[in-house]
């Protein structure tokens, strides 16, 4: 029973984690001080084009080159408007829906929810993909791909269904249209480097800020918090069996070595352990990397920053796509507390306790 409930724990602690990490290479500017059109995101492309662009499909060896080198690959901007009325003349029914106006690629916005049919792309405005449930309301089926709703007279084709539970529509926004947030996928940059390539494009600073390597960063903390109590009962588990090795041992020329390695091998085995959990955990970009590592003052003012960063963005009106990272940020927390509490009850029942405990004052006992 309790090994089935650590399976389940674990099952959703990946399940969480691969929410979070769907968004890992992604940075979000919110509340922009000078709100971007869609012109002046074209011309930021004109001007400095992405980088996998100069490359030549021919060119195998520079496109994996590319492939693995840190750099700005895409941007969206996006705004929200709420309540918004969809209608379906046709079984003359309507929908109060979030609706999202984008300017650039789709996917950034909501990424892997897409379960039937396409994102519209930037040179379809007469395309929308709703959600399943916004689908169900307006055409009692989700199978509503080629279907046409109207939004403010405007009709617009149905080209993709979101697997989501909310009132949701995406269409591509008209030209114009002033967007006070942006979304930049950006692997392996760092927040810094990112918004300084995004001077010219944001002349102003963001009042909101979304980290995704900050939050990816968390989970693989939190995804490793149950390795500890781990660690230590699998050392307490090596040194009980030294304990009954001692005594099944005959007495050979080679039995006091083994006994005096031992004492010495548990620590240097619990050093290696530690440093390969904080190995697996520790994934954090350039931003976080000091100088000096004795830099405290470095290291108070980006405790201090990432902390205000999280609760500025956590007391604003998350949408959708923050709501369910930072939403899954706190269910792996949860899973993973509750796993490392169910290890020692595991470690007992699997591996009974022993009714003595090695030390080195018993070795020769």
């Amino acid at each position: 029973m309790l090994s089935a409930l650590w399976g389940i724990l674990w099952g959703l602690s990946l399940h969480f984690y691969h929410i979070i990490g769907l968004t890992g290479d992604h940075l979000g500017f919110y509340e922009l001080e000078t709100p971007v059109t869609r012109e002046d995101l074209e011309i930021f492309w004109r001007t400095f084009p992405p980088s996998s662009s100069s490359v030549s499909p021919s060119d195998d060896s520079q496109k994996q080159t590319e492939k693995f080198t840190p750099r700005l690959e895409d941007l969206a901007l996006f705004r929200t408007s709420w309540q918004v009325s969809l209608v379906n003349s046709t079984l003359g029914r309507s929908a109060s829906v979030c609706l999202v106006e984008v300017a650039g690629d789709m996917d950034l916005i909501l990424p892997d929810t897409l379960m039937l049919g396409n994102l519209p792309s930037s040179s379809d405005p007469q395309g929308c993909a709703v959600s399943r449930r916004t689908a169900e309301t307006l055409y009692s089926s989700r199978e509503a791909l080629g279907e046409t709703l109207y939004y403010q007279g405007r009709p617009y084709l149905i080209r993709g269904i979101l697997d989501l539970d909310e009132e949701l529509c995406l269409v591509q926004g008209h030209t114009q249209i002033s967007y006070p947030n942006l979304l930049a996928h950006a692997p392996g940059l760092p927040l810094s480097a990112v918004h300084q390539q995004l001077g010219a494009l944001l002349p102003g600073e963001p009042t909101l800020i979304s980290e995704g390597n900050l939050h990816l960063g968390l989970g693989s903390i939190f995804l490793w918090i149950p390795a500890w109590p781990l660690l230590y009962f699998l050392l307490k588990l090596a040194a009980q069996g030294l304990l009954r090795l001692k005594s099944l041992l005959p007495d050979r020329p080679f039995k006091p070595f083994v006994l005096e390695l031992f004492p010495y091998g548990l620590p240097i085995l619990g050093f290696a352990g530690g440093f390969l959990i904080l190995l697996g955990c520790l994934h954090f970009s350039d931003d976080y990397v000091p100088t000096a590592w004795s830099d405290f003052e470095f290291w108070a003012d980006l405790f201090s920053g990432k902390i205000s960063q999280l609760v500025a963005l956590l007391r604003s009106s998350l949408f959708y796509r923050d709501l369910r990272t930072l939403s899954s940020l706190l269910g792996l927390f949860i899973t993973s507390i509750l796993e490392a509490l169910l290890v020692p009850l595991l470690s007992s029942k699997v591996f009974p306790p022993s009714s003595g405990t090695f030390t080195p004052e018993n070795r020769d006992a």
